[in-house]
């Protein structure tokens, strides 16, 4: 019984849990802004810390990364990507699966260039591209050396975009909720509800939406009680970071050899035979 005992609470001393923030954390993102000022307006009425993901080279893209950066809210590039069918909703700025590696990169750059204050991208569209390993390579060389981030909106279960950005040192995570795939209250009141067990259960979720009327709604209801609901709204970079700390609290435990445990189980013994 007491070996048991002495086990347990070296496992617990050694392994422990997860680096987890104190709280549970959520980071939204609304996509598909630059179209539409009236409904960006109702996005930016949100708390600072929802994110807005604009699409490049859009009629009231400069507006709304101005806005944005005003009230001090992180702006994201939502980088137009070929899918496997529908591209004629890409829009302006596209990366596509024919372009040529330099071709990419210099249509990524225009992208990233065309509006200010970007910290972050992911993709818009992109379930063709983003199952490319060579063209995100190119992708994701182009963001590291800019300093920014990767979200992959995951439109695809295939998707390497995020194994790859982490591959070549860019930081990056990837979508856990989508909040408005069905569009009506009640659908994504489910959904920032599924959002919220997430971050309860893994430390932390990432969602995203797009600036529908009903999206707005249940944001505009939902948010303001996230602090009596013990959650807390943060930016994708923060998510980002603590789920780096994470991997490597995870990796340093998994690289303890048995020689260590069986070491640190024996000296265990000894300090605790004394108070057993």
């Amino acid at each position: 019984m007491k070996s048991q005992l002495l086990l347990a609470i070296f496992v617990a001393l050694m392994f422990g849990s997860p680096v987890r923030a104190s709280q549970p954390e959520i980071a939204i993102i609304i996509d598909d802004l630059g179209t539409n000022w009236p409904k960006a307006e109702k996005v930016l009425e949100l708390p600072k810390e929802v994110t807005a993901s604009i699409l490049p080279f859009t009629p009231h893209a400069k507006k709304i990364a101005k806005r944005a950066a005003e009230q001090g809210r992180s702006i994201m590039l939502h980088v137009p990507m070929e899918a496997h069918e529908r591209n004629e909703l890409l829009g302006p700025g596209a990366l596509r699966s024919s372009m040529a590696g330099w071709q990419l990169l210099t249509q990524l750059r225009k992208d990233i260039v065309s509006l200010p204050n970007v910290v972050g991208v992911n993709n818009h569209m992109g379930s063709r591209l983003t199952q490319e390993t060579g063209n995100m390579r190119w992708v994701m060389a182009l963001l590291k050396w800019q300093g920014l981030y990767f979200i992959d909106s995951r439109t695809t279960v295939e998707t390497v975009a995020q194994q790859v950005a982490g591959s070549m040192g860019v930081a990056t995570s990837g979508r856990d909720i989508f909040l408005d795939h069905h569009i009506s209250e009640k659908a994504i009141d489910k959904q920032f509800e599924r959002l919220l067990a997430f971050a309860r259960k893994n430390g932390s979720a990432i969602a995203i939406g797009h600036p529908h009327s009903e999206t707005i709604r249940v944001l505009k209801k939902r948010l303001p009680q996230l602090a009596a609901e013990g959650i807390k709204l943060v930016t994708p970079a923060t998510i980002i970071k603590d789920r780096e700390l994470q991997q490597i609290k995870g990796e340093q435990n998994r690289r303890l050899s048995s020689a260590d445990a069986a070491s640190g189980i024996n000296q265990l013994k000894e300090i605790l035979s004394k108070i057993f």
